[in-house]
């Protein structure tokens, strides 16, 4: 018998990778780019233990940080009056970003959201110069975040998540919910 056909009656396997993610260049609007945070329809998302962990346990940290603040939204680079930042750096990402990628189930695995947690850190240390307070404030929210994903569980597995469409149970009925006169002389 070949291997070709021991799959025969087998059920289809999940692919072990996504379509890649279709990341191009984007423009600014008003200063600003805005990454998607919605999976395209041809390449769903998942739910990973490492996933969950990633937005549960490492994102919190980061995010509720003291320095924090300044990675939590897209840069303007109009309001911060630096128009060359977009010329500069070509895949915006920020904390605000990642953590819709993550209520949204947006990845596919954690190493793509890793992917953008390092991306937010290295986009800042590539336009500010060394020393800068901004550059000292994401070198300490990388230490942390390096640090979170130490404790990450090692293999990813992936969760079955919650169905998005909660069936109500249904109700015995016990007659009408509104309130019954009283008969006269109960």
């Amino acid at each position: 018998m070949s291997d070709s056909t021991s799959l025969v009656g087998s059920p289809p396997s999940k692919p072990k990778t996504p379509p890649p993610i279709d990341d191009g260049p984007l423009e600014p609007v008003n200063g600003t780019v805005q990454p998607p945070t919605v999976p395209p329809p041809n390449r769903p998302g998942r739910a990973t233990n490492q996933l969950m962990y990633l937005k549960n346990t490492v994102m919190k940290a980061v995010w509720k940080h003291q320095f924090g603040w300044p990675f939590q939204t897209p840069v303007d680079a109009m309001k911060l009056n630096i128009p060359d930042y977009h010329k500069i750096i070509k895949h915006p990402m920020d904390f605000g970003t990642i953590k819709k990628r993550l209520d949204n189930n947006y990845y596919w695995s954690a190493k793509e959201c890793i992917k953008d947690f390092n991306t937010v850190f290295t986009n800042c240390y590539v336009y500010n110069k060394a020393g800068e307070d901004i550059v000292v404030m994401a070198q300490t929210l990388e230490k942390l975040f390096l640090t979170k994903i130490a404790s990450m569980p090692k293999e990813e597995q992936e969760t079955n998540p919650p169905p998005k469409e909660i069936t109500k149970p249904v109700k015995k009925e016990k007659g009408p919910s509104l309130p019954s006169p009283s008969l006269p002389g109960a």
